[in-house]
């Protein structure tokens, strides 16, 4: 991928296949048992500078969770075939090939 509009039109592609997802892993973990006490903790949180973010707090925990475990997106994946466009399936493909992972880092003034 030597150009610019090949880069361009696949990151359009998995960020149409992101955006079909999104809503399917959210239905995903609300129907999880095992993420239930975890996602009430986070929509309940009042320690956090912002509490009314809860909500967005716990869709980024269930795609982190969802995104970093390729068993996951697999199983994923297979439940929820018929509901997944072709630019979803294609992103979860990659993404269980290549899943998310976590980095950190911090940035010295020399």
């Amino acid at each position: 991928m030597n150009n610019y509009l090949e880069a361009t039109e696949q990151c359009q592609l998995f960020s149409k296949g992101f955006d079909a997802i999104e809503g399917l892993v959210m239905e995903w973990g609300r129907n999880k048992s095992s993420l239930k006490k975890n996602l009430k903790e986070i929509l309940s949180s009042k320690e956090s500078a912002a509490p009314e973010y809860g909500g967005l707090n716990a869709g980024n925990y269930l795609l982190s969770l969802m995104l970093t475990n390729s068993k996951e997106m697999r199983q994923f994946a297979t439940q929820n075939e018929t509901l997944l466009s072709a630019s979803a399936k294609q992103a979860l493909s990659y993404w269980r090939e290549h899943p998310a992972f976590w980095l950190f880092f911090s940035i010295q003034e020399l």
